[in-house]
């Protein structure tokens, strides 16, 4: 009797996706992508971190340039006159074409750019030749481009929430997730602006969401090889994507291994991981250390310091890591810095490191262990670098928090674990509702931070937001009521797709139990393994 081939089953505990978790995620999502375009037309053009960096080495590949050395690559004087631009109304702005010809040539300006790999700067290129944008008004072609870094990031609700809820089965935990992002507005802005932590993001997420699949269920050989791609083209977007290394191979390491020998399989498979991580783009650094010694040169060289007859103060480097890394990540705009960011980051710590860690049984807290991994490869990765540049230049650099936004899905997992142990099952709707409103809130409150960083407040500040926006003013105040809407609406939506407390195992489920093992510790059903 011929029978049909079988097919990798479902994750053992996940609910079925109704149309009340479609809409909710397609609303919170849609509303993610209005807010980094709000940011776009809010930021002014050049305002954004290190924007005219991005800028200068996008056109220099479009423009025939190449991938100079570090070190090696000048921003262009064209450039340069675009930042003198900046304070001019939006339409007294050049063309690029014409600020090349009146401004040709390097200036003496590094551009620091070409310390990471090619690929965003390629694809930039691609887009800015494809759509003829050296004709363009500079700030049209700005804004164009921080359009594409929008649509690069545009997926990573949709990664949150997918990861979120393979790892728990939980369909309100999971859009909880999707909408945290929203939570973040550093994260935001940096979405709305020229930066190739557009595709450190996207790769990111995509890394987590095939780890937690590894967690939840035997990795397969095909499984593993295209965690490693993942993991590879990560690695190509900035050097801070090593930092995904241990969280993909833990995966690897902790995925079920039914049968015989399960370390040995393991281990194959964390060797076939490292193997097709390096073939598929982490082959970059590896080069980099062969041709100039250090995984990562530096792309800007600082004069050395001399410090006298004192030295360099760890306890300081530490004190001001952690006041900048939390600053920045919540938001921190022309340097208005909001004052919740250090409590804000450490209330997260704790609940994730009391909850998570302390009062979870043994297979949760080793998959909290899992996905916090990617911190400790950031502090990894900055720590030396930091102090080796503080203890040489005497400066303090380096230490901004969107470092963090590549690693965003996977601490958004691990707070998922935590934040679902706190309240007991007859409150949990009603924090899930206190959350969405203060990812509301927080969304909100990062654009008026952000508006009021660049412009004055009242009817002179919103005429000179006006005068400066590359955009008709007709379609910026578009813009602002359709993201008002559409908010409100995701609002609603996730409201609406929260079950009662009393339909606790249809909605919420059981933090523990619906992660394919009891809180014994015994492994439930199985899922079909991979091949």
């Amino acid at each position: 009797m011929r029978t049909e081939p079988s097919r990798p089953a479902a994750l053992p505990g996940t609910t079925p996706i109704g149309r009340a978790e479609r809409l909710a995620l397609a609303a919170v999502t849609a509303g993610f992508l209005l807010v980094a375009t709000v940011w776009a037309v809010l930021t002014p053009a050049l305002a954004a971190p290190d924007e005219h960096a991005h800028l200068s080495s996008i056109i220099r590949v479009a423009e025939g340039g190449g991938w100079p050395d570090p070190g090696e690559a000048r921003v262009p004087n064209a450039v340069q006159a675009a930042r003198d631009e900046a304070a001019l109304p939006a339409a007294s702005r050049s063309t690029i074409a014409e600020l090349e010809v009146a401004h040709p040539g390097p200036s003496d300006l590094v551009d620091q750019m070409t310390q990471h790999p090619i690929p965003f700067y390629a694809i930039g290129a691609g887009v800015y030749g494809a759509l003829g944008m050296e004709d363009w008004r500079w700030d049209h072609a700005m804004l164009a481009l921080r359009g594409l870094c929008i649509l690069l990031v545009a997926p990573l609700p949709v990664l949150a929430w997918r990861a979120v809820r393979d790892l728990t089965g939980s369909a309100p935990a999971a859009l909880l997730a999707a909408a945290a992002p929203l939570a973040v507005p550093k994260l935001a802005q940096i979405t709305g602006s020229v930066n190739n932590d557009a595709v450190a993001i996207l790769t990111g997420a995509v890394v987590a969401v095939l780890a937690v699949r590894m967690l939840r269920r035997p990795a397969g050989w095909w499984a593993v090889a295209g965690l490693g791609v993942a993991v590879g083209v990560a690695g190509l977007s900035k050097g801070l994507a090593l930092a995904l290394i241990p969280l993909a191979g833990l995966a690897v390491l902790a995925s079920p291994a039914p049968g015989r020998w399960p370390w040995l399989r393991r281990t194959l498979r964390a060797l076939l991981l490292a193997a097709v991580a390096v073939a598929a783009g982490l082959f970059h650094w590896v080069r980099n250390y062969v041709v100039y010694g250090a995984v990562q040169p530096a792309g800007l060289v600082r004069p050395d310091y001399d410090w006298g007859s004192g030295g360099p103060d760890f306890g300081k480097l530490v004190d001001e890591l952690w006041r900048s890394l939390t600053a920045s990540f919540w938001g921190s705009f022309d340097h208005v810095e909001r004052p919740f960011a250090m409590w804000a980051s450490a209330v997260c710590l704790f609940v994730i490191l009391v909850f998570g860690l302390c009062y979870a049984d043994r297979t949760t807290r080793w998959r909290t262990v899992v996905l916090l991994s990617p911190l400790v490869g950031i502090l990894a990765i900055l720590l030396p670098g930091i102090w080796a540049d503080y203890t040489r230049t005497g400066l303090l650099a380096g230490m901004q928090g969107r470092y963090l936004f590549g690693m965003l899905v996977p601490l958004i997992a691990a707070s998922a674990l935590a934040w679902r142990r706190m309240p007991p099952p007859n409150r949990r709707r009603g924090t899930m509702i206190a959350l969405i409103a203060v990812f509301a809130v927080m969304a909100v409150d990062g654009l008026v931070h952000g508006y009021l960083a660049y412009y004055p407040f009242g009817p002179s500040g919103a005429q000179e937001w006006a005068t400066h926006v590359p955009v008709p003013w007709p379609a910026l105040a578009t813009l602002l009521g359709a993201t008002a809407l559409v908010g409100v609406a995701a609002v609603v939506l996730l409201v609406r797709a929260l079950p009662r407390d009393h339909d606790d195992e249809q909605g919420f489920g059981q933090p523990d139990a619906r992660m394919g093992r009891s809180e014994s510790g015994e492994q439930s059903a199985p899922a079909t393994p991979e091949t």
